[in-house]
């Protein structure tokens, strides 16, 4: 008989709980018991770094680990697809199994290949949206580095008045750039009345890389405890800018620390950028005529999971 259906829980967890991830991994191909068990038991997945292959075969054979994972144990998830099909079917999968405890996501994505218009437009109604709202009480930081999820002002309100606890946004909108929002359309009336006057007290640190232009002028009431901002977008223009320096000038937040602003030209770049004593509290101030570094995220080390020895799957 298996000892593992023997044993008592709690000693069968501690056993495991003194292996390493890889040799938990190893532990499933003994018997259909001890594959259930550590499929469903707490400890084997608290955080979750999947890079989908390029090869078809070894990508589905990692979707198929993460549709079997019990999500409800998963408090981190960072996801690194090698095609817009293999981003797609990962966000579907944890989007219908509900993962709700997710405390931090990260997606990037890099693609070699060119992502024509249609495929940026299925993968914008991808369910990413659901994600977010599944896990929305207990998502403390989300980092997007991707040109497959494109957000305007609304979206932004939205996963802001969605997650009360967010304290870290990262959002880097890639190269090939089109008007197409992950949520429903709205006018700007009714983003105003909806969501627009919500404060977020939780959000210290803001980066947003991308075409949309935040609310410029109302950016430090909307997230008063800002400590650390960083903003670049092509489509900013003096007039937005200018009323951005001008809060950080007048001190609206007082919490703000670290300011990047990224600008075109100099042309664009605001008159105060070189009275650098204007910026009264600040530590860090960066103002540049070209995007700031595209975010590297070298902690996301990649567990690799030793490939089965026969053909079948579980």
């Amino acid at each position: 008989m298996d000892w593992i259906t023997l044993l008592p829980y709690d000693l069968v967890s501690l056993i495991f709980s003194h292996l390493e991830f890889k040799e938990r991994v190893i532990c499933t191909e003994v018997s259909k018991t001890w594959r259930d068990f550590l499929l469903k038991w707490a400890g084997m997945w608290t955080e979750v770094v999947l890079r989908l292959p390029a090869d078809k075969h070894a990508a589905m054979s990692c979707l198929g680990w993460l549709e079997r994972i019990d999500g409800n144990h998963i408090r981190q998830f960072s996801c690194i697809p090698s095609t817009p099909f293999l981003c797609s079917a990962a966000l579907h999968l944890i989007s219908t199994a509900r993962w709700c405890r997710l405390e931090k996501i990260e997606l990037s994505t890099n693609y070699h290949e060119r992502v024509d218009h249609a495929k940026h437009i299925a993968i914008c109604s991808s369910p990413w949206m659901t994600i977010i709202q599944n896990c929305a009480q207990n998502l403390r930081q989300i980092t997007l580095c991707t040109s497959e999820i494109c957000m305007n002002q609304y979206d932004f309100y939205s996963i802001l008045s969605s997650c009360p606890g967010l304290t870290r946004f990262s959002y880097w909108y890639g190269e090939q750039q089109i008007s197409h929002s992950l949520g429903v359309s709205r006018t700007p009336t009714q983003i105003r009345n909806d969501l627009s006057d919500v404060r977020h007290l939780a959000l210290t640190h803001l980066d947003w890389f991308t075409e949309c232009d935040l609310p410029h002028h109302k950016l430090f009431s909307l997230c008063p405890n800002l400590q650390e901002l960083a903003i670049f977008g092509r489509n900013n223009n003096q007039a937005s800018i200018q009323a951005l320096i001008t809060e950080v000038v007048q001190k609206t937040n007082p919490s703000l620390q670290v300011f990047r602003l990224g600008v075109i030209s100099p042309e664009t770049s605001p008159k105060q950028a070189s009275r650098a004593g204007t910026y009264p509290g600040l530590r860090h101030l960066e103002i540049s005529f070209m995007p700031t570094t595209r975010p590297s995220y070298p902690h996301l080390s990649i567990r690799s999971i030793p490939r089965r020895s026969s053909g079948t799957a579980f």
